[in-house]
């Protein structure tokens, strides 16, 4: 997204709405206290004790405020003030209908003139800002907003139906240039005509997942054991599955979960991916992770259409999507499992990133160089023109309060004179993470830091190869557009598979990074990413003990949550679907409470399948002139269909066409043939199956 350059006055302070204010609340988020919560109704308290407040001047010449409520997004209405919104996730009964009710509220009318600054409109590249200020309600005396309670509509998050919920506590008057404030807000969450809450049973590290996430998980029906099995699939295609066994053996003898390996044939469509993660998932419903072995070219994307955010085909429709597969039950944003994928070239290269993935777990505890683990690098690349200042977005990061462990951020910023040279040692002296703001094309981030020398402008490839960070492998977080990008077409390979290749040439010169997350299409409204990664970096080193989930589940939830809580903008849709993970998708990211397990699990024959495309004839039997015959497949083929009388005499061919995948109905009218016992053979490459058919006359 591009934020318009303002005048800023550097004058960020903190407003308490606490009579005895105490320094240490500076930066406290809202407190929320559930107070009772069943099947009939969630009541909870929400405590407010300050906002963030920072003038800047419009080029419109007026002093604007601009209000933040710590870790909440805010209204989006373009033009219309932009103030502070409570979103958050509640658990509750399947097929309810959800009424809030606001039982008690205080009212604070804060003493200082207020003049909120307007929504503005994210852009895409190349747009010229406008500002936007709807001139109607900043020349009236109305109070905004007029509706401050918000119901969304209700979603399956893996175990339970949750729904988002939330409330703006501010409203402000142009006229008076007054903000009110609701600092303590009693709500009263109502489910009608609900079923009852199923008792799911999951392991820790997802109970603390959806405790971080939903706001009365503690009050849901759950059991926390983990000896709970948890599912882990993997998709290969068949010349690479001797290989690919001897990784999951080895990666089940390090992890606490059930890995399933299924072969899968060299034709396999988008459908067909999609129909073996939902049927492997009913039947394993704590399925957490699924690995695609194989880029593009070798197990699908699911192809998201999306115009909406791409008008002009630039960057193409269609996003690149292995998200989409996450979505399995309900139709909603809330992921079941977390997908990631080992892009490579060869049976080489497929082992060599089996072999990072490996060296990582087996890395001692504590490693050579403990310190490694507690540092992160942050990357800004330079604030040109209208684009987002990349720096400060680092800088929020960097000044988040973490619980349980607050790493050590070291920082290569454009604007401060950091160059790729300055990158590389970062790296190579061991960092647990990179997080990269900026901008970026299929293989680099594009000039980040201008021409400093000796190294610009572009981070790419051949700055991956010259790293020596050999034993301290780094999760890198590409926040960018099309550094995700592994569809292959004219460019080289895409930068996430750069730093996944460890090889230049036939020397080993780096070794790159364990995992990498990007983005396989232009990714919208900066201030989304900022806000998923910040919360990312909360999931991360918010979980006591180590219980954080895999580095994927943290990954697709900072995005979900960011869209759930940004409802009306649409653009964290698009980033969610759009977000690859290149990387086992269960790694936990090193930490210095962090644990891995170490436990050795039997494994048995049964669950190395070797997949072909399936499908299902059925024809309508007896007929008299016509016959309907139903095919269902789970990959589209071009069919033929020919009749034989019971000799096994060619008749005719009745049929000859292309079928999609799902259902298909074929009906061939005016057969023309006498009472008796015909033969069809309904055939293409993948099948030749006969069926009988009755004709009566």
């Amino acid at each position: 997204m591009l934020i318009p350059a303002m005048s800023h006055s550097n004058n960020r302070r903190w407003v308490s709405f606490n009579e005895g204010f105490d320094f240490r609340e500076e930066g406290t988020p809202p407190e929320i206290t559930i107070i009772e919560s069943n099947e009939q109704h969630t009541l909870l308290e929400i405590t407010i004790p300050g906002m963030w407040v920072e003038d800047i001047v419009g080029p419109d010449g007026y002093t604007y405020q601009v209000i933040e409520m710590p870790g909440y997004a805010t209204t989006s209405d373009i033009g219309l003030p932009q103030l502070p919104l409570l979103m958050g996730v509640l658990g509750m009964p399947d097929d309810a209908e959800v009424v809030m009710n606001i039982v008690e509220t205080d009212v604070v009318t804060l003493p200082d003139d207020y003049y909120i600054w307007p929504f503005q409109k994210p852009l895409y590249a190349g747009e010229e800002w406008e500002f936007e200020k709807d001139e109607e309600f900043y020349g009236s005396d109305e109070w905004y907003p007029i509706d401050k309670g918000y119901v969304g509509e209700p979603g399956i998050f893996k175990y339970f139906t949750v729904d988002n919920v939330g409330y703006t506590p501010f409203e402000f008057n142009p006229a008076l240039q007054q903000l009110k404030v609701n600092p303590y807000i009693k709500m009263d969450v109502v489910y009608l005509n609900g079923g009852t809450i199923q008792t799911a049973t999951m392991e820790s590290s997802m109970a603390e997942l959806m405790r971080e996430t939903i706001w009365n998980f503690d009050e849901l029906p759950y059991v926390e054991d983990d000896n709970t099995p948890v599912y882990y699939l993997i998709l290969v295609p068949y010349e690479f599955r001797d290989q690919t066994l001897v990784f999951a053996k080895w990666l089940e003898s390090q992890y606490p979960y059930d890995i399933w390996v299924k072969t899968i044939p060299s034709n396999i469509s988008y459908q067909a991916v999609n129909y073996i993660i939902e049927d492997f998932y009913k039947n394993h419903i704590s399925t957490d992770y699924v690995l695609f072995i194989g880029d593009n070219d070798r197990i699908p994307t699911y192809p998201i259409i999306s115009p909406k955010y791409d008008p002009d085909g630039y960057w193409g429709n269609t996003i690149p999507s292995d998200f989409y597969y996450s979505r399995i039950e309900g139709n909603d944003l809330w992921p079941e499992v977390a997908i990631g994928r080992i892009s490579f070239d060869d049976s080489a290269d497929l082992q060599d990133q089996f072999n990072k993935i490996m060296s990582y777990y087996l890395t001692e505890q504590p490693p050579p160089d403990p310190d490694w683990r507690e540092n992160v690098l942050l990357v800004a690349a330079l604030k040109t023109g209208f684009f987002s200042d990349f720096k400060d977005m680092c800088e929020d990061l960097a000044d988040n309060d973490y619980k349980y462990q607050t790493p050590e951020f070291i920082k290569c910023y454009a604007d401060d004179g950091a160059n790729d040279l300055m990158v590389r040692k970062a790296i190579d002296g061991g960092v647990s993470s990179v997080c990269y703001f900026g901008h970026g094309w299929t293989y680099e981030w594009s000039d980040w830091n201008g021409y400093y020398p000796p190294e610009g402008p572009d981070w790419n490839y051949y700055d991956i190869v010259n790293l020596n960070n050999y034993g301290k492998l780094p999760v890198v977080f590409n926040i960018t557009c099309l550094n995700g990008r592994i569809i292959r077409q004219i460019e080289p390979e895409s930068l996430c598979e750069s730093w996944m290749d460890a090889w230049d040439g036939q020397q080993l010169r780096g070794y790159g990074a364990v995992t990498t997350v990007g983005f396989s299409h232009v990714h919208y409204h900066m201030f989304c990413n900022q806000q998923a990664t910040e919360r990312l970096y909360h999931y991360i080193y918010d979980t006591e003990n180590g219980k954080n989930k895999g580095i994927g589940w943290l990954v697709y939830i900072a995005h979900v949550k960011e869209y759930y809580n940004n409802i009306n903008w649409g653009w964290e849709y698009h980033n969610c679907h759009a977000c690859i993970i290149l990387g086992d998708p269960a790694l936990r990211i090193r930490t210095k409470s962090n644990t891995m397990g170490n436990t050795v699990s039997d494994i048995t024959k049964d669950k190395y399948e070797v997949i072909t495309l399936k499908h299902e004839i059925n024809i309508t039997n007896p007929v008299y002139d016509t016959i309907s015959i139903f095919i269902k497949t789970d990959s589209e083929h071009n069919i033929d269909i020919d009749i034989y009388d019971i000799s096994g005499r060619r008749l005719n061919r009745l049929y000859s066409g292309k079928i999609d995948y799902g259902d298909n109905k074929i009906i061939i009218d005016n057969i023309g043939l006498s009472s008796g016992l015909y033969l069809l053979n309904i055939y293409s490459n993948d099948f030749n199956e006969i069926k009988k058919v009755v004709v009566l006359k």
